[in-house]
């Protein structure tokens, strides 16, 4: 995925197509496939993407999703890429008593570094046997 420039004009563009909401959501009233997207400058970008470096300042790592829970929500303060999601999950598990080391591989054999994940609970789980297991549901 390429860079984004924030500029004034592409602001612009995606400030034109929020709605404030109560609870300090700002909904997206534009174009959405199954997300919120905009068409600017010939290229079809991600709302909540824009709004992650509005808020952030930098490229997100991983897809970027709204942690308050609510639909096409693009509120800058409320949506976080992969990296924040899961330290803020590994901060969980510290409040919940669960401890923050996790094995280095999971009972299928496979590298915890590479594909464990936790889940917004503060459980983990292995990304690897989550899509086997999808792929033999599908078979």
């Amino acid at each position: 995925m390429t860079a984004v420039e924030l500029s004034p004009e592409l602001i612009a563009a995606w400030l034109a197509r929020t709605v404030p909401a109560d609870g300090g959501h700002l909904m997206w009233a534009g174009r959405a496939r199954p997300t919120p997207v905009l068409r600017f400058g010939g290229r079809e970008l991600s709302a909540a993407r824009i709004a992650f470096l509005l808020g952030v300042g930098r490229e997100p790592v991983g897809p970027v999703m709204a942690g308050c829970g609510v639909e096409h929500c693009v509120a800058p303060e409320h949506v976080d890429d992969t990296v924040r999601r899961q330290r803020d999950r590994v901060s969980l598990r510290l409040v919940l008593g669960i401890p923050a080391d996790r094995p280095d591989v999971c009972v299928a054999g496979h590298d915890q570094a590479v594909h464990g994940r936790l889940h917004g609970d503060g459980l983990a789980y292995c990304q690897a046997c989550k899509t086997a297991r999808k792929a033999r549901a599908a078979a």
